[in-house]
């Protein structure tokens, strides 16, 4: 048997091998050339038979007034609402106001889940989130997202918590967190 038949042989025996041992719909990964778009994490799979791509999501939805008490105003701690004709200080004690007369505290927005899950969808379409303005706030920098079709993410809800004012950097607001799911995409 000369060497080409040998060559042959083997490699043809390598290929039946290597076929059974890493089968052609084996999962996703970063060294087939599979990888997670930016700002997400590779994840595997229990079963390890794929790999999914997973991100932390914070969504931030304000905190509301109710209507007897319409005016919110932003103050360095919690933010109050008080009535249209009542101006208390956006700093120290509110000396001279009666709660539940003159303002009550703002509240979280009972649809801030609703909210943020809307938020969280225009996000991912127009590459930017939504968040809270508040003109004193100059350190707030935009969330930006990967363009990603609906039908390639799933967002689930993991909880919502109120965030008091931090210093004036913050307005009271409730956090939304969700774990955003899609799936590895083609090396370029």
């Amino acid at each position: 048997m000369n060497s080409s038949k040998i060559s042959l042989a083997l490699a043809t025996v390598a290929t039946i091998i290597s076929s059974n041992i890493l089968p052609s719909h084996a999962a996703p990964s970063p060294s087939k050339g599979m990888v997670c778009p930016e700002g997400f994490k590779i994840q595997t799979l229990d079963n390890s038979t794929g790999a999914r791509c997973v991100k932390s999501a914070t969504v931030l939805i304000e905190n509301s007034c109710p209507s007897q008490f319409p005016k919110l105003t932003f103050r360095d701690g919690r933010d109050v609402c008080t009535l249209d004709r009542v101006n208390p200080p956006s700093t120290g004690p509110l000396t001279g106001f009666n709660q539940g007369g003159d303002f009550v505290f703002s509240t979280p927005d009972s649809d801030a889940k609703r909210k943020a899950e809307q938020r969280l969808e225009q996000g991912f379409t127009l590459g930017r989130l939504t968040l809270p303005t508040r003109s004193s706030v100059i350190n707030r920098r935009p969330v930006l997202l990967p363009v990603i079709p609906a039908n390639q993410r799933e967002a689930v809800f993991k909880f919502q918590k109120v965030i008091i004012d931090d210093g004036g950097t913050l307005d009271d607001h409730t956090v939304v967190l969700f774990d955003v799911f899609t799936f590895p995409i083609q090396k370029q």
